[in-house]
C-alpha cells in the first residue's frame, strides 16, 4: 500500500512531524529512523507554519532534537508564533543529564510544550542495552524527574515503547508502574516496524498487542471514552491506531507500525522539503527502501 502525499495547505493531519536534526547522542541497534542527513531548514519551517489549512500539533523528532539548542528554540518560537502546539519527541538522554538545559526549555516554550520520553527497555536495565546498546534506565528517569521540577505539566509528557517480541514486553505494565509514580497520564506503545535498522521476523499486528496490553494493564477494562476515527470528517480510518481514555484518566495510544494499512495514516504526517507533507509511516517506509536500492548499487 503506497503512502499519500499533499500540498501543505490542503494538510489532512492532525499530527505532523518535523524532522529537527539528523544527529543523535545514540546509536540505537533498532533505530526506525536513520536515513537521512539534513537539519531542519527554519526559513522553510517558518513559511510551511503559515501555510497549514488549520492549527496542529507539531512534533520534533530526529536524530534527537534536543542535541541541537538553538535550532530546537527557534523552531518552537516559529511553532507557537503560528498557533501551532509543539511536542518534543525525545530519547530523554540530555533532558535527565542537563537541567539547565530543561531551565531552558521551560523559559522558552513555556508549560505549554508537550515531551515525549521513550522507554522501550521498560524498567530493565538490560532491555535497554539490547535495544540502544547502553543502559539508560537512570537518565529516563532522571529525565522525568528534572520536567516536573521545573515545572512541565504530567498531562503533556507522554511515555512510548516499541513492543519487540521476546524483548520488551515487560515495558507495557513498567510503561503503566512508571505513569503511576510519576502521575503521568500518556502512554504510547507501538509495534515494531517492517523497516528502519532492524527487521523483525514476526512483529506484534494490533491485535496481539490489545491482547498483550489488556492482560498487562489493569485499568484499560474500565474505558471511559474512546476516540473513534472513523467518525472524523473527511477522514478514512485503516485501523492502524486505538486511542482510548481509562476511568483512572490515563490516555493510551496503540499503533500498529507493522501494518502497511499505517503507512496510509490521516493522523500523523511528515513534511517534505517541497511544500508538501506525506503520512509518517509511508515516508520512512520510502527512506528505508531508497537506503536498499543504494546498498544494491
Amino acid at each position: 500500500m503506497n503512502s499519500i502525499t499533499y500540498p501543505i495547505e490542503k494538510c489532512p493531519f492532525l499530527q505532523v512531524y518535523v524532522d529537527l536534526t539528523y544527529k543523535c547522542n545514540l546509536n540505537c541497534n533498532m533505530c526506525y529512523n536513520p536515513y537521512w542527513n539534513n537539519d531542519l531548514d527554519l526559513d522553510y519551517y517558518n513559511q510551511v507554519c503559515g501555510m497549514f489549512p488549520e492549527k496542529v500539533q507539531i512534533r520534533f523528532l530526529g536524530g534527537e532534537p534536543t542535541i541541537n539548542s538553538d535550532l530546537l528554540f527557534k523552531a518552537i518560537k516559529i511553532t507557537q508564533s503560528h498557533g501551532h502546539h509543539a511536542t518534543i519527541v525525545s530519547n530523554g538522554v540530555r533532558i535527565g543529564k542537563d537541567i539547565d538545559f530543561v531551565k531552558q526549555l521551560y523559559d522558552i516554550a513555556g508549560d505549554r510544550i508537550g515531551i515525549g520520553i521513550s522507554f522501550d527497555g521498560g524498567l530493565k536495565k538490560e532491555s535497554f542495552i539490547k535495544i540502544t546498546g547502553q543502559d539508560l534506565l537512570e537518565y529516563k528517569l532522571k529525565a522525568l524527574e528534572n520536567l516536573l521540577t521545573i515545572g512541565f505539566k504530567p498531562i503533556r509528557i507522554p511515555i512510548t515503547s516499541t513492543i519487540i517480541k521476546g524483548i520488551n514486553e515487560h515495558s507495557i505494565k513498567d510503561l503503566f508502574d512508571i505513569s503511576d509514580k510519576f502521575n503521568l497520564k500518556q502512554i504510547h506503545y507501538r509495534s515494531q516496524m517492517h523497516y528502519g535498522k532492524w527487521i523483525p521476523d514476526d512483529a506484534y499486528t494490533m491485535t496481539t498487542l490489545m491482547e498483550l496490553i489488556n492482560k498487562e494493564l489493569p485499568d484499560t477494562k474500565d474505558i471511559l471514552r474512546i476516540f473513534n476515527h472513523e467518525q472524523m470528517p473527511h477522514k478514512i480510518c485503516y485501523g492502524c491506531c486505538k486511542m482510548f481514555v481509562t476511568k483512572s484518566k490515563r490516555m493510551y495510544t496503540v499503533v500498529d507500525t507493522s501494518s502497511y494499512r499505517v503507512q496510509r495514516c490521516h493522523l500523523r504526517g511528515i513534511i517534505n522539503n517541497d511544500f508538501t507533507i506525506t503520512s509518517i509511516f509511508g515516508k520512512l517506509r520510502q527512506r528505508y527502501e531508497i537506503e536498499n536500492l543504494k546498498k544494491k548499487e
